[in-house]
């Protein structure tokens, strides 16, 4: 990049039409200045945007939330070694947590940041076949085990595949990020029981309202979707 007078410049994607709004911030790294003015940068965005809202609830919900578009000019189209971008992303490592806070507060009050689900999108659109994602959740400032409170920032690799773009942002950005869930997969097989210390975790998070989806019992009268059980709605799945 040679131009980086549209650094830091904010574009409102979308105002929520019913009540304030629950904001969500997307922006970019190893986006240059040409692929700002070319449109790239904020086609890009608007895909992701697209793509978190084409899942329930979300998009029943989609009314209620706040999406703005915040420009990270980098020097370098690509990230890693050598590189020099906006936000310092590194593939499989997520980025500069501090600088991505920085850009989002362009667009939200430093009040809400707290409640703020942001998402990067990494430009490395080299292989069709690029999987990569992760998500880092803030703890917020008072717990709720009502609902899940707390910043997220999900780092997603564009890659060249929509289709992995698209689950990508689900699994991270709207499993991870906003709704505070965690994964549902076996994550130590060769273990009979569950880690002490994962059992503290879990225990943890859930006083701020997160993991939801995670019982740490298997009695169906007290899990947390018990009621989804007994309801007939539920019966099937999309394996049937």
């Amino acid at each position: 990049s040679t131009d980086y007078s549209k650094d830091g410049a904010v574009t409102i994607l979308q105002k929520a039409s019913i009540e304030n709004g629950l904001n969500i911030v997307l922006m970019g790294d190893a986006y240059t200045d040409r692929l700002i003015d070319d449109g790239t940068y904020e086609k890009t965005m608007r895909v992701a945007m697209n793509h978190f809202f084409s899942i329930e609830p979300y998009n029943s919900f989609k009314k209620y939330f706040n999406v703005y578009l915040v420009n990270a000019v980098s020097k370098n189209e690509f990230c890693g070694y050598n590189a020099s971008t906006a936000l310092s992303c590194q593939i499989g490592y997520g980025g500069n947590d501090g600088q991505v806070f920085s850009y989002a507060q362009k667009a939200v009050a430093d009040d809400k940041i707290d409640d703020t689900a942001i998402i990067v999108i990494v430009n490395e659109p080299l292989s069709e076949y690029t999987y990569d994602g992760l998500c880092k959740l803030y703890t917020p400032s008072t717990g709720n085990n009502d609902y899940g409170k707390g910043a997220s920032i999900a780092y997603i690799c564009r890659g060249s595949n929509e289709e992995t773009f698209e689950s990508l942002i689900h699994h991270e950005a709207n499993g991870h990020g906003f709704a505070k869930l965690g994964d549902e997969y076996a994550q130590y097989p060769d273990m009979l029981d569950i880690p002490n210390n994962v059992i503290n975790e879990i225990e943890t998070l859930s006083q701020y309202g997160w993991l939801k989806n995670i019982d740490l019992t298997n009695d169906p009268t007290t899990i947390k979707w018990n009621r989804l059980l007994n309801d007939n709605r539920y019966e099937t799945g999309w394996w049937d």
